[in-house]
């Protein structure tokens, strides 16, 4: 026991531990006194404490501008939305508009702030753009956040307020989150979600403003795009049974 006791007190009390201990308490609480060392040596060898300090803000510099460089990349994905986006335009210039949205969005280091447009009295052009963002990155995170989005919309008088080509774009969300997840070795997402997933569009496809909804210019209409879409689920909810 006085071994250990003799280790415990001769290693604490070494001259390195007291030299950094020394140090911390130095940069902790006695900067002026740091502002005037320039260098020390540690363990033999030499620690030169203005060039470490510089470039620890060099560093820091770096980080909050490259942080704030993603900030206006993500601004400028829902302004080009907002600027381009016509809600009245033929479904061919909203599906340029998406390429180029989806051009934009793989260029991000990640698109979870689209989430937040993915509510009730979201205007319908970011709504749009979270849609294009999702279908680049189909994960399976996402699937909750769109299926809540799509219950609200569907108990909603007027839909929202989104046109069927962003109904549509929902759909194309789901039907890619869950393909995508299909071909995984291990699956992410259960035959529950995907039942739950089944239900929820079945609701949005008998909403009377999807239901009236029916094919032009060889696009699917709403209520047989789910019916698709059923299938497609339903096979999925099976190779995950089984």
């Amino acid at each position: 026991m006085f071994q250990y006791f003799e280790l415990v007190i001769n290693t604490l009390f070494s001259p390195q531990v007291i030299l950094l201990g020394l140090v911390i308490y130095l940069i902790k609480y006695r900067q002026d006194i740091v502002d005037r060392i320039k260098s020390m040596k540690l363990f033999g060898a030499e620690i030169d404490l203005e060039h470490i300090e510089k470039s620890i803000d060099s560093a820091v510099m770096k980080i909050d501008h490259l942080e704030s460089k993603l900030d206006h990349l993500k601004d400028d994905y829902i302004n080009k939305s907002k600027e381009s986006f016509d809600p009245i335009a033929p479904a061919k210039d909203l599906d340029k508009l998406g390429r180029e949205l989806k051009a934009i969005a793989a260029a991000l280091d990640d698109i979870d702030f689209v989430v937040k447009y993915l509510q009730i009295g979201s205007d319908p052009d970011v709504v749009y753009a979270a849609g294009c963002a999702i279908q680049v990155r189909p994960q399976p995170k996402f699937l909750n956040p769109l299926l809540e989005y799509i219950t609200q919309i569907t108990a909603d008088k007027k839909l929202g307020g989104i046109r069927m080509r962003i109904a549509f774009k929902l759909l194309q969300c789901l039907e890619k989150i869950i393909a995508t997840d299909s071909r995984r070795d291990q699956q992410v997402i259960s035959a529950a979600e995907i039942q739950r997933t089944i239900e929820t569009i079945q609701a949005f496809a008998a909403h009377p403003i999807c239901d009236a909804d029916r094919p032009t210019d060889g696009s699917d209409g709403i209520p047989l795009k789910v019916e698709k879409l059923v299938k497609k689920f339903e096979a999925a909810v099976k190779k995950r049974n089984s």
